[in-house]
């Protein structure tokens, strides 16, 4: 069975792509069942960006070799990566067949890889901070997902809110809604809406802990940084994984019935 492609992609850099693919690989290779038993899901991370900063994490990672829990030492469970930063899908049909999913973090700019995986990926993620965004950048970002829909109509699209302060509800509310009229003014047209293309604003949002992010420079993962300080990281890429699930079936879903 073929891999899930889940690719991360803006054109602005900064925006948190790297963090946001380190974290949901980790999420999806360590999920568990309703019964909390491992799932064991293979999730490969492709790092696609000439800066290899997901590269970097995970060699720090191996480095670290593992962080004490209570006072046990535990090693880290390792993490398959590869820097790739050409010929991305040629790569990915050859080894899909080896994993559950592929993560694929492209480069913060517009580059031949960002083009690349709107053509193939099965689920595309726009990491966004809500405050002062580059408005320029996401409309250029969103024409080439909708350039690469002409190849890959069934493709899931999905803004994702990162860096997100929970406390800012004003400033929150201000940028989904300046977001979401950059969606509707490139996809809502011809009688459409940006939900008929597959586009969607996650409702699901990533705070910003800078102190738990800090640390995964040295090579950890949010959730680990945040181990026994917060449930706050893992509550939310739990949400975010659960609605990313929901929508993928959905369009699935219409798949078969069409």
């Amino acid at each position: 069975m073929a891999a899930i492609v889940i690719a991360l992609a803006n054109g602005k850099g900064g925006v948190g792509k790297s963090t946001v693919a380190l974290n949901i690989q980790y999420a999806i290779s360590t999920m568990r069942d309703t019964d909390s038993k491992p799932m064991n899901l293979n999730a490969l991370l492709v790092d696609a960006d000439d800066q290899q900063t997901s590269t970097k994490t995970c060699n720090a990672r191996a480095k670290l070799g593992g962080m004490k829990v209570k006072g046990v030492y535990q090693p880290f469970q390792p993490i398959e990566h590869i820097f790739k930063d050409q010929d991305v899908e040629s790569y990915v049909k050859m080894v899909t067949e080896r994993h559950d999913f592929i993560v694929i973090d492209t480069k913060g700019a517009e580059s031949d890889t960002s083009r690349e995986v709107t053509t193939f990926a099965n689920i595309l993620l726009i990491p966004l901070s809500p405050y002062g965004f580059d408005k320029q950048a996401l409309a250029d970002t969103l024409k080439i997902v909708k350039k690469g829909q002409r190849f890959n109509p069934d493709m899931l699209v999905m803004v994702v809110f990162n860096k997100v302060d929970k406390k800012a509800t004003a400033k929150n509310r201000e940028g989904r809604e300046e977001v979401n009229a950059i969606i509707n003014e490139i996809f809502a047209v011809n009688g459409k809406t940006a939900a008929d293309n597959n586009v969607f604003i996650c409702a699901a949002e990533l705070s910003y802990k800078p102190t738990f992010y800090s640390e995964m420079t040295k090579g950890y993962n949010v959730f680990e940084a945040a181990r026994g300080v917060s449930l706050d990281p893992k509550t939310e890429y739990d949400k975010l994984l659960q609605e990313i699930q929901t929508r993928y079936a959905q369009i699935n879903n219409a798949q078969e019935a069409a």
